[in-house]
């Protein structure tokens, strides 16, 4: 008799066990409010759309412009002429390199400046090297 209480008394602890256990796994160890989605109508995923080259222009000339406004380069770069635009290959992404050529700067190695903007419009540096 004992021994059919002491089954009975094991097997509620373990369905409780496990009922608290399933519980807990339900809320994800959350710490605030947890909404699970599993509709994919709810998502939103994000498609960027490539970029013609005019476009990628207008955006090195306002990395230009604000470089001037944050006193990086000088204001002689607002003045240059039609920057060049070619694409480059860089460990296997795909970019392009916006370059100005300003010839009111004396020091040969300052006279290019490049931006390099990927077919996106996301800007990813600039600097006077090409590199």
């Amino acid at each position: 008799m004992k021994k059919n209480i002491f089954i009975i008394a094991l097997v509620l602890a373990v369905s409780a066990f496990s009922v608290e256990a399933s519980e807990h796994e339900a809320h994800k160890h959350s710490h605030g409010i947890y909404e699970k989605i599993d509709n994919l109508e709810k998502r939103k995923t994000v498609i960027k759309k490539s970029l013609d080259k005019k476009q990628l222009l207008e955006i090195a000339k306002q990395k230009v412009h604000s470089l001037v406004v944050e006193k990086k380069i000088s204001k002689s770069w607002l003045d240059v002429s039609e920057p060049v635009i070619t694409r480059t290959k860089y460990k296997f992404v795909n970019d392009y390199m916006v370059v100005f050529h300003n010839p009111k700067i004396k020091k040969k190695k300052y006279k290019n400046l490049y931006i390099f903007v990927n077919s996106y419009g996301d800007v990813q540096g600039a600097n006077y090297s090409g590199r």
